[in-house]
């Protein structure tokens, strides 16, 4: 994964040679404002920006512009856990039938 330029969502690329970025990442939620998510990354030179994911919203926030973790806020995260905990029913429903 590597961040965008222009301001969206990280883009997968398929790079022979190493580039530092990492491919892997982990969605946190955490007890803090966007604002001062934001702001932390601004104070460290690093990238952060707040993207969709249908249905709920994350930070992208590139930790020495290279290793990429999901953060979101606690109305971030109750929006994820309202979309997944649809998903999971729909899907426990499925193994019902």
């Amino acid at each position: 994964m590597v961040p965008d330029r222009s301001g969206g969502q990280a883009q997968f690329i398929h790079n022979d040679t190493t580039s530092g970025y990492c491919a892997t990442h982990a969605a946190i939620s955490i007890a803090r404002s966007r604002q001062e998510i934001i702001q932390l990354a601004e104070e460290q030179g690093w990238q952060a920006r707040e993207l969709p994911r249908g249905g709920f919203s994350v930070i992208e926030f590139w930790i020495e512009n290279q290793v990429m973790i999901e953060l979101l806020t606690p109305d971030m995260a109750a929006d994820y856990l309202a979309v997944t905990a649809k998903y999971c029913r729909d899907v426990n429903m499925d193994k019902l039938k």
